[in-house]
Order: C-alpha cells, then structure tokens, then sequence
C-alpha cells in the first residue's frame, strides 16, 4: 500500500484517499481488522503525501480518527516508560493530515520526540526517511504560535549547519527544515540575524535553487508528464517549496539586510524556467512577488532591477491565468500604487520616490500594461462573485503609478 501511495499524487491522489476511504479505515481499525501501528504507518505516509503535494487537508481530515490517535497519545503520555517511536508516529500522523486540529498540550508533549528523531546522525536510508519526516512534519509547526521556540532554536539550527558542513540531509528534508525555522520569525523577529548572517540564508537559497534547477529539464517536460515521473517530488516539489518558503519570508520580513533583495532574482529565474508547463510553480513566484511588493524593508527599485515587475507585466497580459494568479498579480500592483502614493520622510527618500515612479511610469507604457490590466478591470464586478477577489479594490486607479 505505500508503494502504491508513492506513485500516486494530485487528482489520482484525492480521486482514492476520500472520506469514505478513512471511514472505512477507522471502521476495520473499530473492529480490529487491521494492526493499529499499521494503520498508523499507512496514514503517515499519506499525510506526508498530503503535505508534499500541498492538497487541501479538508479532503483529509477525519475527526473521529484524529481523536482516537489524540487518545493514545494521552493514555501513553500517562506511562512511566513511554513508547517513543508510537509517541512520533502518532504526532506526525495527526500533523501531516489534520493540519494542526490537535491541542497545543499535545504537540509540545510530542514535540521533543520528534526534534530527537531530526537529530539523529545515521547514514542509513532508513534513518534518512525518518529523519525527513520528521523535519517535514516540523515544517508544518506555524500552526502552533510560539509553542517550543525555546526548545527548537539550538536544535534546528544545528541541523542546518550540520548539513551546510556535512551533506548529510535529503533535499526535501533540508528546505523542511528551512521552512520551520523561517515560519519561526512570525513568532520571534530575533532569530532573524541568525537566519540571514549565521546561517547563511541568501547564500544558501541561490546554492540550492542553481543545484535543483540543473536537475530539471523545463522544455522537455510539460506538468502533466512531470508528475508520472520521479523527478516530480524530488527536484520540483523541492523547488515550489523554496519559493513558498520565500514567500513566507517575505511576509516576516522587518529588519533591512541588503543581500535579502537579490531574493526577487532567484525567484524570477525560476519563474521565467516554469512559466510555460509548471503554473503551481509560476503561482508560488507570483506570490512571493506579491509579499516583496508588499514587504517593507524591499526597495521598489529591485523589484524593477530584479524583474519582478517584468514578471508581473508578462503575467497580466497572458490569457490563461488561473484567478489566484490574477489575485496576485492585482495585489502585487496595489502594494506598489499604495507605497508610491505616499510622500516620504527625507528629501531624498522622495526624490528616490520620484524616480521610481517614472522608471515605473515607463515601464508600464514600454509594455502596454494599461491596456492589459484596462480589459482585466472590466471583468471586476463579474471577478468579484469569487471570494479571492473580494479583497481587491475598484478603483482602477489603486493598480496605476502616476507622476
């Protein structure tokens, strides 16, 4: 059966893993017709799917299973000597498939066993899978605020420069465990010195995203043929949760470090390789578009040099956007018209200001994005039925830059 899981993914993947499917599961587990450390390990290996391919966890999301795993670990919690491989394989399961609808209590029990399965230092190939499930299991902690920071910090960061050292992670495992450090700054804004200088951020986003991108044939494979193949999750899957990754990061963003900036050309690279046959990658690049736009401590000026707004400009006048696409693009516009509006503080923020606006200002003529965005508008009270669009403005003027 997990054989079977790992060769399935996206539509085929929800079209068998439905409600039914869990209700039956919990009906043979009920009746005990199945082994529960087995049904344990083929919910976590579905979960992990889940999480990778970054499916709606409502299609998953089961409570009755879910409060009897919670059960168990309530009643070994109890234990005087506690059974630690159930403990971790419980919380991951209820993680990677509930998205987090366990309690608080729970989590931080379960937390430290987790973090002492991502520290171990085994070669073996089994002890890498354990290891990458437990860093992708931690990559899915944002749910639970500031829950652990004390506990994770020191750990996870030796994790990271263990493998900038050693090599001795899994690609997926390696950015899992970006992506939980990187979700930490929401909670703590400190830990973001150590992000960008101690460990390397920047430096180390473009040496991933360079080695990763070589793997990958962009012309040859469309999505539809990616996703049969081995390839999918082990490079581009990889790749779209970087990008996430660097969305996120946007969207924590407070203190200004002048390398960050070069981060909208990593993303435009990989968003000029996938724009064509990858839209869930191209989508990922237009969001983290939209949370540089909208991030304080970037310059406008690198979202022009670094091209993100030729990016954006390409997007709006293709015809075969998806409306989270087009949410993001309008957003992306209304972060930069908003910025611009307002003066100043200094003569020569303004001045700056200025001449932003008319590189801008002629940007837009050069690429003939008012008559683009024009036709878009016209659709907004029909866009506006959809909630995504519910957000957006109608003043046609919040999406344009004037001097």
């Amino acid at each position: 059966m997990n054989q079977i899981i790992d060769e399935i993914c996206g539509e085929d993947f929800i079209s068998i893993c439905t409600f039914d499917f869990f209700e039956e599961l919990f009906e043979m587990i009920e009746e005990k017709k199945i082994h529960m450390g087995k049904a344990v390990l083929l919910l976590k290996r579905i979960g992990s799917c889940r999480t990778i391919y970054g499916i709606d966890v409502n299609v998953f999301f089961h409570p009755l299973l879910n409060d009897t795993f919670q059960e168990m670990i309530v009643e070994e919690k109890k234990k005087e000597e506690k059974n630690e491989k159930l403990l971790v394989d419980l919380c991951e399961c209820c993680i990677l498939l509930s998205e987090g609808r366990i309690s608080n209590e729970i989590f931080e029990f379960c937390l430290p066993f987790i973090l002492k399965v991502a520290l171990r230092k085994e070669k073996s190939d089994e002890t890498q899978k354990e290891v990458e499930m437990a860093l992708l299991t931690l990559s899915e902690f944002h749910l639970f605020a500031g829950i652990g920071i004390e506990m994770f910090f020191d750990e996870i960061t030796w994790i990271i420069k263990h493998h900038q050292k050693h090599g001795n992670l899994t690609r997926l495992a390696y950015q899992s465990a970006w992506k939980f450090l990187i979700r930490r700054l929401l909670f703590d804004e400190k830990l973001e010195y150590v992000v960008v200088n101690s460990l390397q951020f920047v430096k180390e986003v473009r040496r991933v995203l360079d080695e990763l991108m070589g793997y990958v044939d962009w012309k040859r494979m469309n999505e539809k043929e990616v996703k049969k193949s081995e390839i999918y999750v082990k490079e581009l899957i990889v790749i779209e949760r970087w990008i996430q990754t660097l969305g996120i990061y946007f969207d924590c963003w407070e203190i200004f470090y002048e390398d960050c900036s070069i981060l909208v050309c990593y993303i435009d690279q990989v968003f000029q390789a996938a724009k064509d046959n990858h839209r869930e990658i191209c989508y990922q690049c237009v969001r983290s578009f939209e949370k540089a736009a909208g991030c304080c401590c970037v310059e406008f000026e690198d979202l022009i040099k670094y091209g993100a707004v030729d990016a954006i400009l390409e997007v709006i006048q293709r015809q075969t956007m998806d409306d989270r696409i087009t949410y993001e693009s309008f957003r992306f516009f209304m972060h930069i018209s908003t910025a611009l509006k307002k003066k100043w503080k200094s003569e020569i923020g303004e001045t700056k200001r200025k001449d932003t606006k008319k590189k801008l200002l002629e940007k837009f003529e050069e690429e003939g994005y008012e008559d683009s965005f024009t036709k878009f508008y016209e659709t907004f009270h029909f866009l506006n039925r959809k909630p995504i669009f519910r957000e957006l403005s109608f003043d046609i003027s919040d999406y344009f830059v004037k001097i």
